[in-house]
C-alpha cells in the first residue's frame, strides 16, 4: 500500500519513462522528460530535491538519510559518490548552501525491469543525515482532488536538443 500511495505523488516529480499522470497504469504515449515553459523554483520550496553531481538524475529526500530516485539512474548514483540535496542552481558548490552527502549504499527494487521500467525505484542510503526536511509523503492514495495544483520539477534540458537550465525549474501540470 505504501508504494501504491507513493507512486502517483512521485510520478509527477520523478517522471518514469511511460506513465499516465492521472492513473498510474502504463499508457502508449511516453511522457517527455523535460521541463518546458517552467519557471525558476522559489528558494526553500523544494529543499528535498536531490540530484547527482553531474546533473543527470534527480530524486527526493524521503528520510533524513534516504533519497528515492529511479532505478534507471543507478549508473549515476554510485557508492562513495555524492548526492546534492537542497540545490536550486546546478552551479552551487560545497559550502554554499546545499548538502553534498556521500552515498553509503544503493538499493534497487528487486523487481525492477529495465525493458518496461516497471518498479523503477532506487533507494540511496546516505552516509550522514541531511539538514533538510524530507518531502512529506501522504499516507493514503486519495490525497489528490480534481483541480489540485500539481507541479513537476527538475533541472536540465528545457526542450528536445534545447538549452540546459542550471536552475531548478517548476511547471504547473494542470
Amino acid at each position: 500500500m505504501f508504494f501504491k500511495s507513493l507512486f502517483p505523488f512521485l510520478a509527477c516529480l520523478i517522471t518514469p519513462a511511460k506513465i499516465n499522470a492521472v492513473n498510474p497504469k502504463k499508457d502508449e504515449n511516453p511522457v517527455q522528460l523535460l521541463i518546458v515553459n517552467g519557471t525558476e523554483a522559489e528558494i526553500g520550496r523544494y529543499d528535498y530535491f536531490a540530484i547527482n553531481e553531474n546533473g543527470n538524475c534527480g530524486g527526493f529526500l524521503i528520510a533524513q538519510n534516504i533519497v528515492l530516485t529511479a532505478a534507471h539512474c543507478k549508473r549515476f548514483f554510485k557508492k562513495g559518490e555524492k548526492v546534492i540535496i537542497g540545490t536550486y542552481n546546478f552551479t552551487d558548490e560545497e559550502g554554499t548552501g546545499p548538502d553534498f552527502i556521500e552515498i553509503k549504499k544503493t538499493i534497487k527494487h528487486s523487481k525492477y525491469n529495465r525493458t518496461t521500467d516497471d518498479n523503477d525505484f532506487l533507494i540511496l542510503v546516505l552516509k550522514i543525515k541531511s539538514r533538510f526536511q524530507p518531502v512529506i509523503i501522504p499516507e493514503t492514495d486519495d490525497f489528490l482532488e480534481p483541480g489540485d495544483k500539481v507541479y513537476a520539477i527538475g533541472m536540465g534540458l528545457t526542450s528536445t536538443d534545447g538549452e540546459f537550465s542550471d536552475s531548478l525549474l517548476e511547471v504547473d501540470l494542470n
